[in-house]
């Protein structure tokens, strides 16, 4: 499960990298005045771990990355030149969730989020999140997962007011930039008045689990509170200072449950680049195993990063190819007496397939062309 982990995580950050994301780290604790300012010690308290006392202060487990990216934002940030100021982190939360709820990896109690917070000034809005949805596109693709929706979540100032606090206008600006964005990426949506979080307007990426449910894959949030809680400001054209908009972004939400996700989706079949087991060698008899083990040095030689292993137990090879099916491993070689005689492979693709005759120059060629372009 940590190779899935670790390689969604380079994944998405060549992805980022790409649009202009600076990667950053923050501390996994920090000091309750932070958590004060920005509102998660009034409204979210019961979600986090209780405090931990060093000399005398009280210290949180972060529950969520975005207090640690606004201080980065504060320290860097002077002038609109500055902007849009796009931070990204693999950060891992901590969440105090009831023993009731937790199960899986759905829902977990230490999570490390795809997390991102992207600084824009308000006329700039609209161009950022269509950008946040060509990530959406791009990402999802990479992992193969197509039958997706998105669902804009708005506010109700004439049935809930209370629940929307700050000016309506920037409210409505911030809704319709977003309204905007989707449909110059002619993306569709369906839009749910009153289910915007208490700070801002925000996108789901929908998608059903493997029991048909309506399940949320992934959120982009707009924040138009806490850049004024926090006093967080840059100087404008006209020289006066602004609060920017912040964007909330996780294109995968967190890892561990869109692993959950992507194991369900493709029922274990995962591409090639992620599979933790890419290429399994078994010997048809014991006077092959040795050539077998050639086969496997050779392997790991011409493709140093190769996910490759062996099984040479004294059992049939019919056995030895039925556990590796069961686990879902993209290329079975088998070596046998042809084999090793001709020194060529056999190979029994994922599908059921199987080519005989194939030299190992051409399968390493084949295997690395999709691992590096993740096919």
């Amino acid at each position: 499960g940590e190779i899935i982990r670790h390689e969604l995580i380079e994944f998405m950050r060549n992805v980022e990298e790409k649009y202009g994301y600076k990667y950053v780290s923050t501390p996994h604790i920090s000091k309750e005045q932070l958590y004060q300012k920005t509102g998660h010690l009034p409204y979210y308290a019961e979600s986090m771990y209780p405090p931990i006392g060093i000399e005398g202060v009280k210290y949180y487990l972060k529950p969520m990355n975005c207090p640690h990216h606004h201080i980065i934002f504060s320290k860097i940030v002077k002038s609109y030149r500055d902007l849009p100021l796009r931070l990204a982190e693999a950060g891992t939360v901590y969440r105090n969730e009831l023993s009731g709820v937790t199960y899986g990896l759905m829902r977990v109690r230490a999570l490390t989020q795809n997390d991102a917070h992207i600084y824009v000034s308000p006329d700039n809005l609209k161009d950022e999140f269509a950008k946040v949805i060509e990530m959406f596109d791009e990402g999802l693709a990479g992992v193969d997962i197509k039958d997706y929706w998105f669902r804009l979540s708005l506010p109700d100032f004439k049935k809930n007011p209370e629940k929307f606090t700050g000016d309506q206008k920037i409210w409505e600006n911030a809704s319709e930039a977003i309204r905007k964005a989707m449909k110059e990426k002619k993306k569709k949506f369906i839009e749910g008045e009153g289910e915007a979080a208490f700070y801002g307007p925000k996108i789901d990426v929908q998608i059903k689990n493997s029991q048909g449910k309506e399940e949320t894959l992934a959120t982009s949030q707009v924040d138009i509170i806490v850049p004024q809680r926090m006093n967080l400001t840059y100087i404008d054209e006209k020289g006066e200072k602004k609060h920017p908009i912040i964007i909330h972004r996780a294109i995968l939400g967190s890892y561990e449950r869109f692993i959950a996700f992507l194991l369900e989706q493709t029922e274990g079949k995962l591409p090639l680049w992620l599979s933790p087991v890419q290429v399994r060698v078994v010997n048809f008899t014991d006077r092959n195993t040795k050539s077998a083990g050639k086969i496997v040095d050779s392997l790991k030689e011409k493709i140093p990063k190769l996910r490759i292993d062996s099984d040479f137990r004294n059992t049939t090879v019919s056995d030895k190819i039925r556990d590796a099916s069961l686990m879902k491993i993209p290329f079975i070689i088998t070596i046998g007496d042809k084999e090793e005689k001709n020194k060529t492979l056999a190979i029994r693709y994922r599908d059921g397939k199987v080519k005989h005759n194939i030299k190992i120059d051409d399968f390493a060629e084949e295997i690395k062309e999709r691992i590096e372009k993740r096919k």
